[in-house]
């Protein structure tokens, strides 16, 4: 098994920790979140992960080695530009060799249990959504059964609330739909993008819910990352 994981963020909201850190290396009980990430993808089996860094990428790179340390093997691809999290996974495309990889976004807490129901193989790809008592800070899926029919971004009103937590099962194809995707509103190329094109184009998403997933963007939510952290059992080094 493959995996990316996405450490480019700076991480603003979690200043002052990160005017000196990149976001990825905030700790969680003394242990860097993307640390705890790569122990949960080594617990399921993966052997090769990609790291795309940007903002002080050397000192991810400084801690996490060539990854012996912890029993995989670790890439590195720069991210230019912030220009998305679809264009930031592009910069893996070199390192996919499997048709199928995993893919984490460095600010997420969650089972690692989970990361086994995501790799569905009877459908093109799996998005991982958590159900939300309060959706609208976060984009959204549409469904029928099982199957993924549409991915709303951010509303007022949201249309559901099963939120997108960033982590997916994706088909190496999703190099190509990144590729025809064109930038959104904000400039960025976004991967829910690129999988709503191959929605589009025919193919069949999923979805695996995930309970007791956290979204570490803020000093109050690292505080929750804290004891939930613990009850996942996530702090033996």
């Amino acid at each position: 098994m493959q995996a990316v994981i996405l450490a480019g963020g700076k991480g603003t909201r979690l200043e002052p920790l990160t005017l000196s850190i990149p976001k990825a290396l905030v700790k969680i009980n003394e242990i860097p979140i993307i640390e705890i990430i790569i122990r949960q993808l080594k617990a399921i089996g993966t052997k090769e992960i990609t790291i795309i860094v940007n903002y002080l990428k050397d000192k991810i790179i400084e801690f996490l080695g060539d990854g012996s340390k912890f029993g995989v093997k670790i890439n590195y691809a720069e991210q230019k530009e912030m220009n998305g999290d679809a264009d930031a996974l592009s910069y893996a495309e070199p390192f996919i060799s499997q048709d199928k990889f995993i893919m984490i976004a460095c600010d997420s807490l969650f089972p690692t249990e989970h990361l086994t129901k995501l790799m569905k193989d009877d459908c093109d790809g799996v998005m991982t959504v958590s159900r939300v008592e309060d959706a609208r800070r976060f984009g959204v899926i549409l469904n029928e059964g099982e199957k993924v029919t549409n991915i709303i971004e951010k509303s007022p009103n949201p249309p559901s609330n099963l939120a997108n937590t960033s982590i997916y099962y994706l088909p190496k194809e999703i190099f190509s739909a990144i590729r025809k995707t064109e930038p959104d509103k904000t400039g960025e190329i976004r991967i829910v993008n690129a999988i709503q094109k191959m929605i589009d184009e025919g193919k069949t998403f999923k979805f695996a819910v995930v309970d007791g997933w956290l979204d570490i963007g803020t000093h109050e939510q690292l505080a929750e990352a804290q004891a939930l952290a613990r009850k996942l059992g996530l702090c033996k080094q």
